[in-house]
């Protein structure tokens, strides 16, 4: 199947359409992007509390 992994850091202008909270930590959104309209992103982590024990 996959064996490389390819992890993309992408940073773009548009706005959010929808989120869907995927999991305690992290959301699914569909922004429509500027540049290549609707697109939807995996944003991994970003509900996670900052705060330790």
């Amino acid at each position: 199947m996959f064996k490389d992994i390819i992890v993309m850091q992408v940073a773009t202008k548009g706005i959010v359409l929808t989120s869907i909270k995927y999991g305690d930590t992290s959301l699914i959104v569909r922004i429509f992007t500027f540049s290549d309209g609707i697109k939807s992103y995996l944003l991994r982590g970003v509900l996670a509390s900052k705060k330790g024990n």
